[in-house]
This record gives C-alpha cells, sequence and structure tokens, in this order.
C-alpha cells in the first residue's frame, strides 16, 4: 500500500529483508533492483513515475548510511524537481507527516527475492523509465549486417572492466571476483582487427560507486549490441541496453553450485538475450576443456543459490584467454554476417558519433 501528500510521495525502506541479508554497504545493484525498482514500480508510485511529485521522504531506519550513500542516484533518477529529504527519518515520523490514516509506500524485497524469474515481472517498463530519464533509446534492436555501408552505427560491443586486471595471476588468486584478460579489449590492436574482422566497434567502461546514473547510461545505452563483464553489480546496466542486445556475464567454475541467476533473468525480463560463461584461473571451461559461450541460456535456480552469502564469499576470479574472447565477439556478431570481405573502415568522425 502507499501514500501521498500533496505532490510528496511518502516511502517506508527501513526494513528491507533483501539489504538486511547483504550484511554489508549495498551495492550499486542492490539500489537499482531492491530500493529504486520496487519504489517506482509500487502502485501507488505513479507521481515519482510521471516526475509530479516534488518531494520523497524516505524511512530509513537502520538502513539510512546505505540509503543516504544511494540518495543523489536516487535524486537523479527521480529528477531535479524531486528532493529526497535528506536526515534519517523514523517510521513514526514518517507515519506523522503522511497520516495515519494512510499507509507508505513498503519497499519489501524478499531475501532471496531477486532470483526468482517472478520477482522481474515489471522489468521491462522499469528499463524503460531508467532509460527514458536519461533520453536513452529502448526501441527494439536491429542490427544490418556487416557488408552493409550503415553498419557501425548499430554495432558496439561494451566490456565493463573492473579496476585491478593487469597482475600477476598469483597475484589474481588474491584478487576478488577479477576477470584476468578482459584488458585484452581495450587494446587498440585488438579492437582494430576484431572491428575487421565483424564490424563490431569494441569499447571498455569502467564504473564504480562514484559513476552517475547518466554516466552508466552513457557508457552502456545506445548503439550497445552487447555487454561483456564478469558477475557483479556492474551488469545490472542491462537496463540501458536495448531488446535484442546481449550480455555475456563471465563467472568461475567453482560456484557452479550456488549459482547467482539474477543478472540473467534480469536481461530476459528486459529482452535482452543472457549468456553464461564460465571460466576457472586457467582460463579453462567446466572439465579443462575451453569455454564455448552458448547463448539462450540461463542458469536454473539452485537448491544452494543463496546469493553466496550464506555458503561464503562469492568471490573467485577467472582467466579470459584471447581464443574465449574472440569466441564471445563472434557470438555477439555472428547474426550480422553476411557476405565475406572487410567491414567498412570507422572514420573519426563516426568513431565520435558513437561516443
Amino acid at each position: 500500500m502507499g501514500g501521498a501528500v500533496g505532490a510528496g510521495v511518502c516511502a517506508d525502506t527501513s526494513s528491507n529483508p533483501e539489504y538486511k541479508a547483504a550484511r554489508m554497504s549495498a551495492n550499486y545493484a542492490h539500489f537499482m533492483l531492491a530500493l529504486a525498482y520496487p519504489l517506482l514500480m509500487a502502485t501507488e508510485a505513479r507521481l515519482l513515475r510521471e516526475g509530479a511529485a516534488r518531494e520523497l521522504l524516505l524511512a530509513f531506519g537502520k538502513l539510512a548510511p546505505d540509503v543516504l550513500q544511494s540518495r543523489k542516484k536516487l535524486q537523479e533518477l527521480l529528477g531535479p524537481n524531486v528532493t529526497c529529504f535528506h536526515d534519517r527519518v523514523s517510521q513514526e515520523q514518517l507515519q506523522a507527516v503522511c497520516g495515519i490514516e494512510r499507509v507508505p509506500i513498503r519497499v519489501r524485497v524478499p531475501v532471496m527475492g531477486m532470483y526468482n524469474r517472478s520477482f522481474y515481472a515489471r522489468a521491462n517498463e522499469y528499463a524503460d523509465l531508467v532509460s527514458g530519464r536519461f533520453g536513452i533509446d529502448r526501441a527494439p534492436l536491429i542490427v544490418p549486417p556487416i557488408c552493409n555501408p550503415r553498419a557501425h552505427v548499430l554495432a558496439r560491443i561494451v566490456f565493463n572492466v573492473r579496476g585491478l586486471t593487469t597482475v600477476s595471476q598469483a597475484r589474481l588468486e588474491r584478487l576478488t571476483r577479477q576477470v584476468y584478460g578482459i584488458e585484452r579489449a581495450c587494446d587498440q590492436t585488438y579492437a582494430a582487427a576484431a572491428y575487421e574482422r565483424t564490424g563490431a566497434l569494441l569499447e571498455c567502461a569502467t564504473v564504480d560507486r562514484t559513476s552517475s546514473l547518466r554516466q552508466n547510461a552513457q557508457a552502456f545505452g545506445g548503439h550497445t549490441i552487447a555487454l561483456v563483464g564478469g558477475h557483479g553489480a556492474g551488469l545490472a546496466n542491462v537496463l540501458f541496453l536495448r531488446p535484442g542486445a546481449m550480455v555475456f556475464e563471465i563467472d568461475a567454475t567453482v560456484n557452479l553450485n550456488n549459482d547467482r541467476n539474477m543478472y540473467q533473468l534480469l536481461a530476459d525480463a528486459v529482452g535482452v538475450v543472457p549468456t553464461k560463461v564460465w571460466l576457472d584461473l586457467r582460463g579453462q571451461h567446466y572439465a579443462n576443456a575451453p569455454s564455448k559461450p552458448v547463448r539462450f541460456r540461463i542458469s536454473p535456480k539452485r537448491p544452494n543459490s543463496t546469493g553466496g552469502w550464506l555458503k561464503g564469499a562469492y568471490t573467485a576470479s577467472v582467466k579470459l584467454t584471447k581464443s574465449v574472447l574472440d569466441q564471445i565477439v563472434t557470438n555477439a556478431t555472428r547474426d550480422r554476417a553476411c557476405a565475406p570481405g572487410p567491414a567498412v573502415p570507422l572514420h573519426q568522425h563516426q568513431r565520435e558519433a558513437l561516443l
């Protein structure tokens, strides 16, 4: 249930189970999926969705640090006319302002709720809303073949690169959820060869807690035909992809028994084709065989898929070899091939037009 006073909207986020279950500061994905998504999709949040609200009053409770850290992103998402109350508000204060006869919007995401398909029933509507806030078009992606002279305007593969990847493999084993070798996609020589082979422009993006939503939207939205990255909060940016695009989620084989499927379910719900790429620290897939990305495969909900937090840290790193990277790029562009021959040269002004 929900309630609004004048042009203000009241919401209770003080005991969101999914936030509490994290046992740590909620990350970007928790903000986008466990806070902003249920808040904006609540039946009573029409004023927020339509941009008619002037104030959002939140009851933070014990979640105050996490919600306050996300306040700038929330204000950015809601638009310049909406002010989020700056201080911690108790449920009693919220009730006093909203009126005892009006129960505020309750933001409640059950623990493990993000690992169920039903959770994403309105995700496509949410993606349209979020993208629209930043002028990102989510019209279905129609990618011309590489022999079409205009192919380059709709051929962009974005790699979500974390900060620490160019390190020794010995040190890599001590790092958290790194994809060793993904930085090769950022190399100009490799990118140029990939473009000549497939007509796809490879780009790398590094986003973190300090990145604004507008920066994320610009980095991953628009003419992106595929998003590639290791399992992590950055994959929540599939919300900015257009239906028909692809997402390649790189995960460690040691996580097979407690596989997190949330980003695949999100992608599928917003019309993006999800692919899980299983690798280990040698760049091998499953039983010591080279990884071969498979399209249209969503990891099943397993008995142990408790998000990993109940079974220990979901932190393993992997190695992405050149051969697997080549397969991912080919897989992302294989439906675009029509005739042998190089792609149309990409001139500087055309490259700048994509940025």
